[in-house]
């Protein structure tokens, strides 16, 4: 797409004027969302997990060659840390396992990347508005960012089941699809840890873990 060149257009001094007042409107309501981001604080200061602490960059378009192989790092990482529970880690094996043999297939979708009840805002005409995509990948992974968002949100298990079910079918059909994605995304933090300490993505991660399968019971 062609850039508009201010200085060239006949409509100039409108455009100039629209883009004004459009930055007063961003400001205004960037003002009104500090309040409801206030509110959120404590909540996100004890819920801090790695893509908070170390952004990843966006990535470039990855082959379906390229995403098996990051799939299998991403649950290679998980079967390396030690502070994970050992059900956590033989379950990213199984996977690993299920890649390796052909029964399922890795790709990558849109992730936003922290997916939670501080970033989802009410606004004024009643929609809804998702903020800070700093964290998101258009090769990411599915799952993470619905179970994170269930757990913020008190979404009972009954209703995560459902959304994980047409989740499972919008990925392909597989019944293995909704486990690889969510251990892949938990695998492609643990990869990108910087300095959040281990112990505390071990926690966020087992919790995650564990309401998908309580869902899945």
């Amino acid at each position: 797409m062609a850039a508009v060149r201010f200085s060239s257009c006949r409509t100039a001094g409108r455009c100039r004027t629209d883009a004004s007042r459009a930055a007063s409107r961003a400001g205004a309501r960037k003002a009104r969302y500090c309040s409801g981001c206030a509110r959120s604080a404590r909540w996100a200061s004890a819920h801090r997990t790695p893509h908070t602490a170390h952004r990843t960059p966006h990535t470039a378009h990855r082959t379906p060659h390229t995403a098996h192989q990051e799939f299998l790092a991403s649950l290679a990482a998980l079967q390396d840390m030690a502070a994970l529970p050992d059900g956590l880690r033989r379950a990213a094996q199984e996977q690993a396992r299920l890649l390796n043999a052909g029964e399922v297939r890795a790709h990558h979708v849109p992730m936003h990347g922290d997916l939670w009840k501080g970033n989802i805002l009410r606004q004024h005409d009643g929609s809804l508005a998702l903020i800070d995509w700093a964290g998101s990948e258009v090769q990411g992974y599915a799952m993470y960012g619905l179970i994170r968002a269930a757990i913020s949100l008190g979404v009972s298990r009954r209703r995560l089941a459902v959304e994980i079910e047409w989740h499972r079918q919008a990925l392909g059909g597989s019944r293995h699809l909704p486990e690889l994605h969510l251990l892949g995304a938990l695998g492609h933090y643990a990869r990108h840890l910087g300095e959040f300490p281990p112990d505390r993505f071990a926690t966020s991660a087992q919790e995650c873990y564990a309401v998908f399968l309580s869902a899945q019971a």
